[in-house]
């Protein structure tokens, strides 16, 4: 079976064109697992597999780290700062790879998933020890401004400053935002929004979302 014909299957998953309640999602899945990646990476032109969605929704932050960081790693040019399409060194450099790259970042950052709006799904825990900070950033629901600013290197506290400009009558449902612990410490307590049981994650309904909105959040 060709490259292309493999990312096809992908895609047929990727666009909700089979289900995840399909019984042949799973089946894919493992077939691509077993046969077309390792760590989490395609063979040859690894940008051309929707991989890192998959990881990402399946809330497996590890795997979309590992293909993120050695897929960079692999095909990025030194010299021109370009990604190459293989991980040929002689290989082509394209801007659908950078793009692609480009992404691939934005959905570790934020990304939406039917009505709801996803921030910090993929950012590795030692991101929280300095903070984070987006402004005017485009999703589909509208531009964000979002904002996390730890108490210390400790990350004993987090403040967390979020401004939604939503499209009209396209907001999202809820938010949830993935706040990682560098020591990996459970979230304790929340001003606004509930704690899911990973303990890192939290859910904030749209109506507590009105203009800029800023509250803390507890570790222990």
């Amino acid at each position: 079976m060709s490259i292309e014909s493999s990312a096809g299957m992908a895609y047929l998953l990727h666009y909700g064109l089979i289900p995840k309640e399909h019984p042949y999602y799973e089946m894919i899945l493992d077939l691509h697992n077993e046969l077309y990646t390792a760590y989490g990476c395609a063979f040859q032109q690894a940008f051309s597999f929707p991989y890192d969605r998959f990881h990402l929704r399946q809330g497996n932050v590890s795997a979309f780290l590992h293909e993120y960081y050695y897929t960079m790693a692999a095909t990025s040019d030194r010299e021109t700062y370009y990604f190459l399409e293989g991980y040929d060194r002689n290989g082509e450099a394209k801007l659908n790879e950078q793009a692609m790259w480009c992404m691939q970042t934005r959905r570790m950052l934020f990304m939406e998933e039917g009505t709801e709006l996803k921030l910090l799904a993929g950012i590795p825990r030692w991101y929280m020890e300095r903070g984070i900070s987006m402004k005017g950033a485009a999703c589909y629901f509208g531009k964000l401004d979002f904002s996390v600013v730890p108490d210390s290197s400790l990350v004993n506290t987090v403040q967390v400053d979020l401004t939604l400009y939503p499209h009209k009558d396209c907001a999202p449902e809820a938010v949830y935002i993935r706040l990682p612990h560098p020591q990996e410490k459970r979230i304790c307590s929340t001003e606004l929004g509930t704690v899911l049981a990973d303990g890192e994650t939290i859910k904030v309904s749209i109506e507590s979302l009105r203009g800029q909105t800023v509250w803390n959040i507890s570790y222990k």
